[in-house]
């Protein structure tokens, strides 16, 4: 039971971390239906809007955003992409997409070797016998 506490809890280290490997990217053009399925959106008053299926249709970004709910337990949440959007084109100051990041995912994946290795090596140096 304790190698699965360990598994476990090493999957979920590595799960937040490679999540930290994207960052947002500004689009170079408006998105149509076969662009990225999810925009983060900044508005001219400085709040910003995740969209999911973004694209234009003449002067208005059209998508889907964020509602959330509570679980059966009330306290979890669920999230759910069905509130319609439409987004004026002259009220969005840029357009964001989510893209992985070689410079984080590398420095991440070496890391993780340095520290994978600094165990095994413990481990074989405890294990020696010195005698």
């Amino acid at each position: 039971m304790r190698h699965v506490k360990h598994a476990f809890l090493f999957i979920l280290v590595w799960a937040v971390l490679l999540n930290g490997c994207s960052s947002w990217r500004m689009v170079e053009q408006l998105p149509d239906e076969t662009g990225p399925s999810k925009v983060l959106v900044t508005l001219t008053d400085g709040r910003s809007v995740e969209v999911k299926d973004a694209h234009a249709v003449g002067d208005t970004l059209y998508g889907y955003g964020q509602r959330s709910s509570l679980g059966a337990s009330g306290r979890k949440e669920k999230k759910y992409w069905d509130v319609p959007k439409a987004i004026p084109l002259e009220s969005i100051v840029k357009i964001e997409e989510r893209s992985i990041d070689g410079w984080k995912t590398g420095l991440v994946v070496l890391g993780g070797l340095i520290v994978v290795g600094g165990i095994v090596g413990v481990a074989y140096l405890a294990s020696y016998d010195y005698y």
